[in-house]
């Protein structure tokens, strides 16, 4: 799972960021007013994504130094 996160930090944003977009969105489906608290909804489910996308992104680099210093090498497919 590591290796995927690494390789593909978008497609893990997606994919663990929409089940938790859904259940903010659903969370707060009954406040949501106005086209401003619809806009709050959006900012957290982006801000989710990023989380999720930037934590990917950090496991990318973790894995590119390790495998600069030597100490670890991918697994053979």
């Amino acid at each position: 799972m590591q290796q995927f996160a690494a390789r593909h930090p978008v497609l893990l944003a997606l994919f663990s960021g929409t089940p938790v977009g859904l259940i903010v969105l659903l969370a707060s489906w009954r406040t949501i007013n106005t086209i401003g608290d619809f806009f709050f909804v959006l900012a957290t489910c982006v801000a989710v994504y990023f989380a999720f996308g930037l934590t990917a992104y950090g496991e990318r680099v973790r894995q590119q130094r390790l495998q600069r210093l030597g100490i670890w090498h991918p697994p053979e497919k």
